[in-house]
C-alpha cells in the first residue's frame, strides 16, 4: 500500500509527540500507555515503510522502555534519539519518492515520446 508524503510526515509528528512525553518520564519507571503507543507507532511505521523498518522499530520500543526504567537514562535517551533519526531518514526517503508520480500514473502517450 502507498502512503502519500503527507502521512508519513503525519506519522513522524506523532511518533515526535510520544517520544517527547518518553523523555519528561524518563527513569521514572514503566508506563503502560507511553508502551502502548510506542506499540502502535512501530505497528504503523512497519505497515507505511515496509517489514524492513521492523528491526529498527522493534529496537525504538525497546530503547524507550530502557528510557523509562533506567535509573540514569543519559545513554538510553542518546540511542533512542538516534533511532528516532533513522526513522526520520527514513521517512524523508520514502516521502520524497511517494512525491514523484509513477510510470503507470502518467498519461501513456508521455511515456511513448
Amino acid at each position: 500500500m502507498d502512503f502519500s508524503a503527507d502521512e508519513l510526515f503525519e506519522q513522524l509528528a506523532l511518533l515526535d509527540e510520544t517520544l517527547a512525553a518518553v523523555r519528561q518520564h524518563a527513569g521514572h519507571g514503566e508506563h503502560p500507555e507511553l508502551h502502548r503507543q510506542m506499540q502502535s507507532h512501530a505497528r504503523a511505521l512497519r505497515m507505511m515503510l515496509g517489514t524492513g523498518v521492523g528491526p529498527l522499530a522493534a529496537d525504538l520500543v525497546e530503547s524507550v522502555t530502557r528510557v523509562l526504567e533506567a535509573g540514569d537514562p543519559q545513554a538510553p535517551l542518546l540511542s533512542m534519539s538516534l533511532q528516532r533519526d533513522t526513522v526520520a531518514a527514513i521517512v524523508r526517503r520514502q516521502a520524497a519518492s511517494a512525491s514523484f508520480p509513477s510510470i503507470s500514473t502518467l498519461d501513456p502517450m508521455m511515456a511513448v515520446r
